[in-house]
């Protein structure tokens, strides 16, 4: 049959084979491959996705003659076992894939049905041109009657982990938040199967999301299987992040403390169980804690936790992870918590979660976050586990609360300390990797994007960093990105001036002895900067309002060069960085007027310099709501939600509702957490 098929391509080729009036296309793959739900979705996705950069284009049975792009399908006996461990770990197949042939003849092999899926994919985005940035848009590239691959080079493709994807923090209003509770619509299986195939496109295996309390336990788990089944039949892993009793943001919770049903603790663990493992999760996520920087009770949450591993484990057939907050033990409220240790055989078959947050990297000297100064302590212990257990690492590529598209900013160089950290887990041996993330408007679902891009080898070699942006972009646009990204980084982490443009968080405000770190904090606390000393003051204008004044201009200037390009996602990228520039703008005039606060004409005159600036932003964020790939009023407008907050994740951008604060906050001299407040505290803090 291969023989057969080289000689229809060797004709074809005689002839003029990269023109036609109306290309053909040929695949012939098993009749035992073709049949398995993966590669029947895989395959179905792939002639669908060809024929839209091929409008004229037919597919035609074996043996035509007449073809411009024959696809051969095989599966590889060769297997590696790079991820082996001492330890038990959840397994999937190997799914590394190999492209030969050329000149209208292509082979595809991979030692598993899955790597042949991912296989099909990296051929569109890596060889045609396919850009799978968005889970609600694709760019597709128009060739009509031309088969654009004249020269094309074999090349073998690996994943730089073994399971790797994305947790959806659905603690937080985004945009399928909805659809995983099924709440409030029809459509909820729909959008997440968009979402499953996007995953699939970018060589994903693996997904997650948080469920809320306020959940119909009963009826829910039927609904939620209906979308765990669909990820199956696409070859990926589903995993439920849950709390054993966490009292923050409305999680759902295990157990309840105190008893609030006649059930002893353990029933009530076997009771949820019961119900939620109607949808076959693969993975059960749990959360040991009761609240972030708050351990305590390590004695029944041992008990607890071993008992729940053995139901998971031995009834259910899946597996637990836990997951370690970036919060550094030492840094606990009340005596240090050693839940997570290993101390039993029993540890070795949970596994664990490392989590980093916001826009540093393992290896930034500098991570002013969670009362941390850089994350060494996380470093650590990745090594540590990864010699003992199943271990991912889990690092945010977007932060919702007032750190970035809650502001909103297009922080760039999320995507340097992502890629660096890829680098690191790879050189360390980490085998999975899992991204927490926040939301995809304003540039975020670029970065997502690009995580997935790098979490694949080809020729044995990590993608360049530079590559994803290449091919979406192009080299200018790209580069100018680049340099965009090394501007941010140099003012908002080596000059820490992301201290000055996040908001404050509501904690930041309480009394001194309740507060605890979150995000970078200003050097001073603004109620008090109007009383620094003249060489002070002057040491504050020269160190942040003039530096934020240089760096937005310079930022600025950036945006205004990618809005002249002619790629359809400059406009979106430019207007990110406009209002980020902006952002900084308004920080500094504010600066300027809490400096003189005590001289109402001169407070006036800066915070009026605040209001023309927020003014001129919030014309471009109305424009970009005219861009989201979710409706409007889903994420950007007050409604209903099973989350703690009311609205959705956007809401505060759209009438730029912290930059507002600030101003009055300076006007009325009111610096307390109750103050212009969109939190709902007791909600948020589980005490309503």
């Amino acid at each position: 049959m291969r023989r057969l098929l080289t000689l229809a391509c060797f004709l074809a080729s005689l002839g003029n084979s990269f023109l036609w009036s109306q290309p053909h296309f040929q695949i012939s793959v098993a009749d035992s491959l073709a049949q398995t739900p993966i590669l029947r979705h895989a395959l179905e996705d792939f002639r669908q996705l060809l024929g839209q950069a091929f409008p004229k284009a037919r597919f035609n049975k074996e043996g035509s003659p007449d073809v411009v792009f024959v696809l051969l399908i095989q599966p590889d006996t060769a297997e590696t076992r790079r991820f082996a461990r001492d330890y038990p770990m959840a397994e999937y197949p190997p799914h590394s894939f190999t492209w030969q042939g050329g000149q209208g003849f292509y082979q595809l092999t991979s030692p598993s049905v899955v790597g042949l899926q991912f296989g099909l994919y990296s051929f569109l985005q890596d060889q045609l041109g396919f850009r799978f940035y968005h889970p609600r848009q694709t760019l597709i590239p128009q060739y009509g009657a031309v088969w654009p691959l004249k020269d094309f080079l074999p090349y073998q493709a690996s994943p730089v982990f073994l399971k790797k994807g994305f947790h959806l923090h659905t603690t937080h209003p985004l945009e399928l938040t909805e659809a995983f509770h099924g709440t409030g619509f029809s459509g909820g299986v729909a959008e997440i199967q968009e979402y499953i195939d996007w995953l699939c496109r970018n060589g994903q295996n693996y997904f997650d999301f948080t469920l809320m309390r306020q959940v119909d336990l009963v009826r829910w788990p039927r609904y939620a299987a209906q979308f765990v089944e669909y990820a199956h039949q696409r070859g990926l892993l589903v995993g439920l992040e849950i709390s054993l009793h966490m009292v923050q943001q409305q999680v759902f919770q295990l157990v309840k403390y105190p008893h609030q049903v006649p059930l002893s603790l353990k029933k009530q663990i076997d009771r949820c169980l019961k119900l939620l493992f109607q949808a076959r999760w693969d993975f059960l996520n749990l959360d040991l804690t009761t609240a972030e920087f708050f351990g305590g009770l390590d004695r029944q949450k041992t008990r607890l936790k071993n008992y729940l591993v053995r139901q998971v484990r031995d009834r259910y057939g899946a597996q637990v992870l836990l997951r370690k907050h970036v919060v550094n033990e030492e840094n606990h409220v009340g005596r240090v918590s050693r839940i997570l240790d290993v101390t039993s055989q029993e540890d070795k078959h949970i596994g664990i979660l490392l989590h980093t947050v916001m826009f540093y990297a393992l290896t930034d000297s500098l991570a002013p976050v969670y009362e941390n100064q850089d994350f060494s302590h996380v470093l650590r212990d990745l090594v540590r586990e990864n010699r003992r257990r199943e271990t991912w690492y889990y690092p945010e590529s977007a932060y919702w609360i007032t750190f970035d598209n809650s502001v909103p900013m297009l922080l760039l160089p999320y995507l340097k300390a992502r890629y660096n950290d890829i680098r690191t887990c790879d050189s360390l041996g980490i085998a999975n990797h899992v991204t927490f993330s926040s939301g995809w408007e304003w540039g975020y679902a670029l970065v997502d994007w690009c995580i997935a891009r790098w979490s694949w080898k080809i020729n044995g070699r990590l993608r360049a960093y530079s590559e994803p942006l290449r091919h979406m972009f192009g080299e200018v646009l790209a580069h100018l990105l680049q340099e965009a990204e090394k501007l941010q980084f140099h003012y908002l982490k080596r000059l820490n001036l992301m201290r000055y443009v996040c908001p404050l968080q509501t904690i930041d405000e309480l009394p001194r002895f309740l507060r605890k770190s979150f995000q970078p904090r200003p050097e001073w606390e603004p109620r008090h900067v109007f009383k620094a000393d003249t060489s002070l003051k002057a040491r504050m204008h020269r160190d942040i309002v003039e530096h934020l004044r240089d760096y937005a201009h310079r930022l600025q200037e950036y945006a205004r060069i990618i809005a002249s390009t002619e790629h359809p996602l400059a406009p979106e990228i430019s207007d990110a960085l406009l209002v980020t520039a902006m952002r900084a703008l308004h920080r500094s005039a504010t600066w300027k007027s809490l400096m003189e606060r005590h001289v109402p004409k001169q407070r006036d005159e800066h915070l009026e310099e605040a209001r023309k600036v927020r003014q001129e932003a919030l014309h471009i964020v109305h424009r970009q709501e005219l861009r989201y790939r979710y409706p409007v009023y889903d994420i950007a407008r007050p409604h209903a939600s099973p989350t703690a907050y009311p609205y959705g994740y956007l809401w505060p951008v759209h009438n730029l509702h912290f930059w507002l604060r600030e101003e009055e906050q300076i006007r009325r001299g009111r610096f307390g957490p109750f103050f212009m407040n969109i939190w709902p505290l007791g909600r948020i803090l589980g005490v309503d």
